[in-house]
């Protein structure tokens, strides 16, 4: 998906391509913090 962005227009792609990986490591963030927090409450 980045890939074919980034065919059409680099600095589109690197645009999009960090804002993804932005998007996974907060998901990631998030779902630690929900599971430690969980484990605290149990």
């Amino acid at each position: 998906m980045a890939g074919a962005i980034k065919g059409l227009n680099e600095e589109q792609g690197n645009v999009v391509s960090r804002f993804g990986l932005k998007l996974v490591y907060g998901s990631t963030l998030v779902s630690v913090l929900s599971a430690s927090i969980a484990a605290l409450v149990l």
